[in-house]
């Protein structure tokens, strides 16, 4: 009977060991909460009730997925960031806003789009236009001498 006594002291020596060591201090600490904090709150939770346990419980969970939900909408936005850094790094700023279209119908006509731009910008563009504008000037100006002059030199490369 006694030896039993003994046994059951001991197993209840070594679980207050265990809870005391429980969560570790370096775990509290990277949490940023102290021992006593811990033991306060432990105790604190002792006095409810289980409803109260799971009114808590729930507040918690509530809590903890809004949090979550805020943190994916901060990931989306940092990923979104980086793309559109990277888009820019590479010289493809065209192509950002084909990453905010749902539909495949979208980014074809986007990408169509794109491709027109690129192609136009591409295209040939006459140089000769400052040169035009010189002769345009001397025929409104009522300047014949000055229009044909301009001609000429454009004939036999003065």
């Amino acid at each position: 009977m006694e030896n039993q006594k003994v046994e059951q002291v001991v197993e209840v020596t070594e679980v207050q060991e265990v809870k005391e060591q429980f969560p570790s201090d370096s775990m509290l600490e990277s949490m940023g909460i102290s021992r006593e904090e811990f033991d306060q709150k432990v105790e604190e939770n002792k006095q409810l009730t289980p409803d109260q346990q799971n009114e808590k419980l729930d507040k918690m969970i509530e809590e903890n997925m809004k949090l979550q939900e805020e943190l994916t909408g901060l990931n989306k936005q940092m990923e979104r960031t980086n793309l559109i850094t990277s888009l820019n790094k590479e010289g493809l700023n065209e192509f950002q806003g084909l990453f905010d279209l749902e539909t495949v119908e979208e980014k074809v006509a986007f990408l169509k789009e794109v491709k027109n731009q690129i192609l136009v910008s591409h295209s040939y563009q006459p140089k000769e236009v400052a040169k035009q504008e010189q002769y345009t000037q001397a025929i409104e100006n009522g300047d014949v001498e000055k229009a044909l002059g301009f001609k000429f030199s454009k004939l036999f490369g003065k």
